[in-house]
């Protein structure tokens, strides 16, 4: 007698490469992520984001005049990784 096979379907990555990177480092699944998190996922030090935020290389959403409490877009840090 054969035994039954079942096939399990396996999960397709992320399209995103920092979507994937931030799942990597153990943060759940969300559109965008504080500039620690952000930091931690992707191997650059706040203080790069920031600069990079102020020359304008990266999008960032934040209130209006500060940084504080700033979330950086997946979407944009994946253009920014890019290039």
């Amino acid at each position: 007698m054969i035994p039954e096979t079942t096939t399990q379907a396996v999960p397709e990555p992320p399209r995103s490469t920092s979507l994937w990177y931030a799942v990597q480092a153990g943060l759940p699944v969300r559109m965008s992520y504080t500039l620690s998190e952000t930091a931690r996922y992707s191997g650059l030090s706040e203080y790069q984001l920031r600069m990079a935020i102020q020359d304008g290389e990266l999008t960032a959403k934040a209130a209006r005049g500060t940084l504080r409490g700033a979330r950086i877009p997946v979407a944009a840090m994946d253009a920014y990784m890019a290039g």
